[in-house]
């Protein structure tokens, strides 16, 4: 009975340590949300114009749906529905723009914690649950972003074919339009990824498998039963 209790008592001090070891996943994950940040920074600026692509094909469809519809109904001056298609596609266009050569998520974000202490583990757990607030933010902001380009895009495309003449080539750039409309809701952006993926490797440091066995008691000709328990890194 001793002996079974000692080795219990091995097991629960060696699992013990392995959750002392897992308390901090933010210090053990690879690569850390600082290191992400400072990855994505870089590709970031070496990838510029493949920022939301999904977005600016459907606001490029939209603001081709408004042109066509303008030049269609040029000879009536009182028709205003094509202008909905050529500010909301060119809004969007704008904003994309400015997001890929002016913001710049990942960049800005990592210029805020590169800078900070990371000396004691205080100060490391500090700035790595900061990058994971700034990758997540962007990672918000990104679908944020997909879901108001699908209802914008969305309502404009409709519009604009409701308004337009029957048979006409607008009517055909409308639809397709309406359609493209979709394309942010079926892929997903950069900065949703790099999220999930990061939030993966973190909940992936350790995976415990557990199963029952014998052991023998370290000194003695004896076998227990017990629990063998292995972490896959």
């Amino acid at each position: 009975m001793n002996s079974l209790r000692a080795a219990l008592l091995l097991l629960a001090f060696s699992m013990n340590g392995l959750a002392f070891a897992s308390d901090y996943p933010e210090l053990n994950v690879t690569p850390r949300a600082s290191d992400r940040l400072k990855i994505e920074a870089d590709r970031e600026s070496q990838n510029r114009l493949g920022f939301q692509a999904p977005i600016t094909a459907s606001a490029l469809l939209t603001l081709t749906a408004g042109i066509m519809q303008d030049v269609d109904t040029a000879s009536d001056p009182e028709e205003r529905s094509p202008l909905v298609g050529i500010v909301v596609g060119g809004s969007w266009l704008a904003l994309n723009a400015y997001m890929s050569y002016s913001y710049q998520g990942y960049r800005r974000a990592y210029q805020e914690i590169k800078d900070m202490p990371a000396k004691s583990e205080r100060e490391q757990l500090t700035r790595e649950r900061l990058a994971e607030e700034q990758i997540n933010r962007l990672g918000r902001l990104g679908k944020t972003m997909r879901y108001l380009s699908f209802a914008t895009n969305g309502a404009a495309s409709l519009y604009l074919l409701s308004n337009s003449k029957k048979d006409s080539k607008s009517q055909i750039i409308d639809g397709v339009a309406a359609v493209g409309s979709l394309l942010p809701m079926l892929f997903s952006n950069q900065w949703e990824d790099t999220a999930k993926e990061q939030e993966l490797y973190k909940r992936k440091i350790f995976s415990p498998v557990a199963s029952t066995g014998l052991m023998r008691v370290p000194g003695k000709d004896q076998i227990v039963p017990g629990v063998l328990v292995s972490f896959n890194f």
